[in-house]
C-alpha cells in the first residue's frame, strides 16, 4: 500500500508532496520521498526540491533541487540544477536562455526536446534564440557550450533546430 499527501497554496499550486509506503513488518507507514515547491507572485515555479527519507538518521536527505528565474514577460531565463552535499545545496549545472521579445511563441513551431528547452517550457511566451549550458566547477560557473535555435523562413510557422557551439 502507498500513501500520498499533497499540500497546496491559496492559488492551487502544489507546495508539498510526501510519498509513504506501508511496512507490513512494523505495521506502520514509512516515509519514502518528499518534494517541496515554491512559486513567484505570478504563480510560476521558482524552486523544486526533492528529498529521500533516511531511515537510519530519521530525517529527510536532499536529492536534487532546481531553481528557476524568469524575465518580466514570464519566459524562463535561468534553470539551475543543484545537489545536496549533506550540509547545503550546491550548483551542478545551469541553463541560461534568451528570447526574441518581438516574436510571440505562437508564431513559431518549437519542438519540446528536453535537452534543448527549459524544464518548464510551457511558460515560454516568446521565440527562443539560444541557451548557454554551464557546469559549476570549483566554486564558479564554467560555460561548456552555447546552442542557437535556427528557424526556417518557410510558411507562417518555422521548425527549430539547435546548433551547438563548443568553447
Amino acid at each position: 500500500r502507498t500513501f500520498y499527501e499533497f499540500v497546496y497554496d491559496a492559488n492551487g499550486n502544489m507546495t508539498s508532496e510526501i510519498y509513504a509506503s506501508w511496512n507490513t513488518k512494523t505495521s506502520a507507514w514509512e516515509n519514502k520521498n518528499r518534494q517541496e515547491n515554491a512559486y513567484n507572485e505570478k504563480g510560476a515555479l521558482i524552486s523544486e526540491a526533492k528529498y529521500t527519507w533516511n531511515t537510519e538518521k530519521i530525517c529527510w536527505d536532499g536529492d536534487s533541487k532546481s531553481d528557476f528565474l524568469y524575465d518580466d514577460e514570464g519566459n524562463p531565463t535561468v534553470e539551475i540544477s543543484n545537489y545536496w552535499t549533506g550540509i547545503s545545496w550546491v550548483g551542478k549545472y545551469k541553463y541560461e536562455f534568451t528570447y526574441d521579445l518581438t516574436c510571440s511563441i505562437d508564431n513559431v513551431f518549437v519542438p519540446n526536446y528536453y535537452s534543448f528547452m527549459p524544464q518548464n517550457a510551457d511558460a515560454i511566451v516568446h521565440k527562443p534564440l539560444d541557451y548557454v549550458f554551464s557546469y559549476f566547477i570549483e566554486g564558479e560557473w564554467v560555460a561548456m557550450y552555447k546552442a542557437e535555435y535556427v528557424y526556417s523562413p518557410v510558411a507562417a510557422t518555422a521548425v527549430c533546430s539547435v546548433a551547438r557551439t563548443e568553447w
